[in-house]
């Protein structure tokens, strides 16, 4: 195919664009507002609809890039190292988007306990190259069970995921 030029995202691996479009599949494809750069990274967030106390959102964190702050993108756009879905007690200043969670396949995929921690309980995937940690609440290193799904942890807003390499 490159003899007739350069692939789109050709340094962009097979096992990253399965797992970037797992995401952007789940959520729907929202557009993210840039909200800030840090330590050599830019990060970006869209917030949830919904009616609770605390506000939940999706955030993306990127290789710093040029971008002026407000600036918005379509999810597929990015070229996140890390995504979160983060329950916080703030307003963050970004576009607004609704989902309907899934709990079909590739979001039914499993995940296994890799190391529980007193602060985070990390797990694994057998099908993706991705790690996910979900974030403790209570006072307890057995909030989160041994065997889950990668939308239900999704579903708690207290969720890291990493991409392996």
């Amino acid at each position: 195919m490159t003899e007739y030029g350069h692939m789109i995202d050709s340094d962009l691996v097979e096992d990253k664009r399965s797992v970037y479009d797992i995401f952007v599949s789940f959520f729907g494809n929202p557009k993210l507002t840039k909200i800030k750069d840090e330590n050599n990274c830019s990060v970006y967030a869209a917030k949830v609809n919904l009616h609770l106390r605390e506000e939940r959102y999706l955030i993306v964190i990127c290789k710093q890039d040029n971008f002026t702050v407000g600036t918005n993108f379509d999810m597929e756009a990015l070229r996140w190292d890390s995504l979160q879905t983060r329950s916080l007690n703030q307003e963050l200043p970004c576009n607004v988007f609704t989902y309907m969670p899934s709990k079909k396949y590739p979001f039914a995929s499993r995940i296994f306990l890799k190391e529980r921690g007193e602060k985070m309980t990390t797990y694994t995937s057998r099908d993706y190259k991705i790690s996910l940690c979900l974030l403790h609440t209570e006072n307890t290193k057995y909030q989160y069970p041994n065997l889950s799904t990668i939308a239900a942890a999704l579903e708690t807003f207290q969720t890291i995921v990493q991409i392996e390499t």
